[in-house]
């Protein structure tokens, strides 16, 4: 009985599966990680946008432009067509992005 309820109490959580919107934002916090300006745990993304811009004041109109974005998608009640149309969008900035960085 204790091993059952020992199981139950450590085992991992099941994960949250992860929105295409949060994939292609999360993809887009490694890049910057990778280049110096790691997002902190809990770290809401308009914090991690001041901060980027603060430290990377070259790369403020992009990263704005993506967590702008991301937070329409996110957190806005969008048509289902919509989010297609804007997930496009994100996925082109952030590639544009990568690449003159």
């Amino acid at each position: 009985m204790i091993a059952v309820v020992a199981i139950i109490v450590l085992r991992k959580p099941a994960e949250k599966p992860q929105t295409p919107a949060n994939q292609l934002y999360l993809k887009f916090c490694r890049f910057l990680a990778d280049n110096g300006i790691s997002r902190r745990a809990g770290e809401p993304p308009l914090v991690y946008r001041q901060r980027d811009c603060t430290l990377q004041p070259k790369w403020a109109n992009e990263v704005s432009r993506i967590t702008d974005i991301y937070m329409d998608i996110a957190f806005n009640d969008n048509q289902p067509g919509h989010v297609q149309e804007k997930l496009l969008k994100l996925k082109q900035e952030i590639r544009k992005f990568r690449v003159i960085n």
